[in-house]
């Protein structure tokens, strides 16, 4: 039996065209930013840095512009978006928009790596800190830390490393946020059954922690409150162990009513990385099988750590909890 033209099944879509000159034309910076999560300025950054992954046009085809490559990363990233979703939005199949997505991700980190370590240059201590105190009323606060787990394939070797108390195979990113939702440092990779605290501390992060140098220039940051000099600290759950630029609320039964009011005011403040955590899902997301394997030479799991400090960071968290009970 013959098939006729429109028998044959649809393997090019249209595509939108013009849609995102006018928008980029059109919308406020504001609305701009709030559909795509990037100023314009930054678009245009990742529109010019992404030119090498636009394939050549071919007589069968033309190729997916670079614009909406990037387009289709931002969504994917910034909204979550699954790729069928953002192949009906932009036009082309899912299998498409997942090679796009990928590609161009892939090219970003192989090419990019260098910025990375800069992200945070010169990122301003006292504004975190003014940021985490405007908000939710936390003195000497430079940032929340949390761990999160990021579901991978089951990977060959060493599965059962990866299988965490939710009893899926997953790696762990921990991070550290602002009072503005931005990661301001990031440790990814440990398998997803290390505890919080160990993967701590064998990060970068933790070293600053243990040896008293949480950012740069603290002593400097250092804040007398009700006679104390208190400097800059992390806000953490109950995982992560406790020292004076580490803080965590006070355990126990039967509470005095300040130091309930005082958990409030740091779970306030350390909320902050779940919601980071829920914002950035569609980026974590991405992690893939290969990355698992690649993780295999990461050294072996090192003890706990004790508390480092605890009788100061007791009397600092004293002291805390006494003046946000009188502000």
């Amino acid at each position: 039996m013959r098939h006729t033209e429109n028998d044959r099944s649809v393997w090019a879509f249209p595509r939108i065209s013009g849609v995102l000159e006018t928008e980029f034309m059109n919308l406020s910076e504001q609305r701009w930013l709030e559909s795509y999560r990037v100023p314009k300025r930054t678009f245009q950054q990742l529109v010019h840095s992404l030119q090498g992954v636009e394939r050549a046009a071919t007589r069968m085809r033309r190729p997916v512009p670079v614009v909406t490559i990037v387009v289709m990363l931002l969504k994917r990233l910034g909204k979550g978006l699954d790729y069928r979703e953002i192949g009906d939005e932009f036009g082309v199949g899912a299998s498409t928009a997942g090679e796009k997505v990928n590609t161009a991700m892939w090219f970003l980190i192989e090419t990019k790596k260098y910025m990375i370590s800069r992200l945070q240059e010169g990122r301003n201590s006292e504004v975190i800190i003014e940021g985490f105190f405007i908000r939710w009323n936390f003195p000497q606060c430079v940032g929340a830390i949390d761990s999160t787990y990021i579901p991978i394939k089951t990977p060959q070797n060493h599965h059962t490393d990866y299988f965490n108390r939710k009893s899926f195979h997953s790696v762990i990113v921990q991070a550290v946020c602002d009072s503005e939702f931005c990661i301001t440092d990031i440790c990814a990779g440990w398998p997803g059954k290390a505890h919080d605290a160990r993967v701590l501390s064998r990060s970068k992060i933790g070293e600053k922690l243990i040896n008293g140098t949480v950012v740069a220039g603290h002593n400097t940051l250092a804040r007398d409150i009700n006679g104390t000099a208190i400097e800059p600290f992390l806000v953490g759950d109950p995982a992560y162990p406790f020292c004076k630029h580490l803080m965590k609320d006070f355990t126990g039964s039967n509470l005095s009513s300040e130091k309930e009011y005082f958990n409030y005011r740091l779970n306030c403040a350390r909320i902050q990385i779940e919601r980071t955590f829920e914002g950035d899902a569609g980026y974590l997301e991405e992690w893939d099988s290969r990355d698992a394997e690649e993780m295999d030479e990461l050294p072996a799991l090192g003890p706990l750590s004790d508390d480092v400090g605890v009788g100061n960071a007791q009397l600092i968290r004293s002291v805390l909890c006494q003046y946000i009970t009188e502000n």
